[in-house]
């Protein structure tokens, strides 16, 4: 299996470096644009009109014709879908592993975007756009005269609370009145940041953005008096080395949130919306939800081989299947004698229109691990609707992985060795 796992994934292996380099070049290049018109400012010669009255009017009007940010989605009134950062999936082992990747546990929950107006006024939102809930008071952010945007998990709790630092048998004690606040409280791990107080530093590399973001949270908490209504806590994360990935994979918990695995930062990557080759995500069997299918969770006694394998695909004009990366992987054409579209849901003219989310079962998905699989396409069978509730469809390192997790997974062992290897 490991000379089969080896030889499939020459090809893909290539491929995604070559994303990830392109990805990083497309920063790096963005920033240095950026800088440029910085420095060009200065050379600028003053002129009166510099300190001119402002035309108000005009202002006004040209603030109506253009939002607020560059980052799409920020605005409470103007909120599209997939506003966040999302993490595609580990399926082999990047270059330079060590010295250019940050790891940090990734908490179960829900992953939304906060996003803070002036005064304390908040609003939480999921991947699709919608609201997680009703909005709130941010207290701990009320000093704050401008917007402040944060990408943050809403968690999945359980008791007794369990403090990351300490030892598994050491337990967190709260008094009573401080039990009901935190049960009253809307309870944030922040994992980025988009915007703090007006300063926007979503274009910004990791290594910064998680530093700042840190610092902040730390020190504005730290100074807080408020009971508070929302209380922020920042997820730790380390250089990659064999004994982060230790330390974050042996303790399963985070202050009482169980981890649902690892997620890698590359340390010069920018906050990009939508999938990004750039933040990778990795489970293993101590996961909750290591095997996906559909219906959830997977049947009991069956083999792990045997569990089926469903990814959700969009159709596009032209009747292909693809993915929700940049540049779209095609992986299936419902003209194709490849793509079973049999249904009893054929009285519904418009199942397979363009622009439809669906889901569909991978057939032999062993044949992923194939040397140019994804250059020929998938035999696929039509599944089900997508919930009402999604708009993305999903990233094509999430069907490898799913692949691999059934056949070959990457397994701690060589996420640890390869850091070892790297960091030598």
């Amino acid at each position: 299996m490991e000379n089969f796992k080896a030889r499939g994934f020459a090809s893909e292996r290539g491929r995604l470096d070559r994303r990830r380099a392109a990805f990083a070049e497309r920063h790096a290049e963005h920033r240095n644009a950026v800088m440029q018109r910085l420095r060009n400012l200065r050379d600028v010669p003053h002129s009166p009109e510099d300190t001119a009255k402002p035309d108000r009017s005009r202002r006004r009007r040209r603030n109506k014709e253009k939002p607020t940010s560059e980052i799409a989605g920020c605005s409470s009134s103007r909120f599209v879908p997939a506003p966040l950062m999302l993490p595609e999936w580990l399926i082999d082992i990047p270059q330079k592993f060590s010295e250019e990747w940050f790891v940090r546990p990734r908490p179960s929950g829900k992953h939304a975007l906060l996003v803070v107006s002036r005064g304390g006024r908040a609003t939480l939102r999921n991947k699709n756009g919608r609201l997680l809930r009703s909005p709130f008071m941010c207290s701990v952010l009320r000093e704050h005269h401008e917007r402040t945007v944060l990408d943050v998990i809403l968690p999945y709790e359980h008791t007794p609370r369990q403090d990351f630092r300490m030892d598994d048998s050491e337990t967190v004690h709260l008094d009573v009145n401080e039990q009901t606040r935190r049960d009253k409280s809307v309870r944030l791990l922040v994992m980025d940041v988009l915007e703090w107080n007006g300063f926007a530093v979503y274009d910004c590399a990791a290594e910064f953005r998680l530093n700042w973001i840190q610092n902040q949270v730390t020190e504005i908490v730290n100074v807080s008096d408020s009971a508070g209504d929302a209380e922020l806590e920042v997820v730790p994360f380390l250089s990659n080395s064999s004994d982060a990935l230790y330390l974050y994979h042996e303790r399963n918990t985070f202050r009482g949130v169980d981890n649902d695995g690892l997620i890698f930062y590359h340390t010069q990557g920018m906050y990009s919306i939508g999938f990004s080759p750039l933040v990778l995500q990795w489970k293993d069997s101590q996961s909750p939800m290591f095997i996906e299918t559909l219906p959830e969770p997977p049947p009991i006694g069956i083999e792990v081989a045997e569990i089926p394998l469903v990814t959700a695909l969009r159709i596009e004009k032209d009747f292909t299947l693809v993915t929700a990366d940049n540049p779209a992987f095609c992986l299936g054409n419902l003209n194709s004698e490849k793509v079973d579209t049999s249904t009893q849901e054929m009285d519904d003219p418009n199942l397979f229109a363009p622009g439809q989310l669906l889901n569909w079962t991978v057939l032999n998905p062993m044949h992923l691990l194939d040397n140019n699989i994804l250059d020929i396409g998938l035999e696929l069978r039509y599944h089900s609707r997508c919930s009402s509730a999604r708009s993305v469809a999903d990233c094509v390192s999430r069907i490898l992985f799913q692949a691999l997790a059934r056949f070959s997974p990457v397994t701690f062992e060589v996420l640890s060795s390869a850091s070892k290897e790297s960091g030598d």
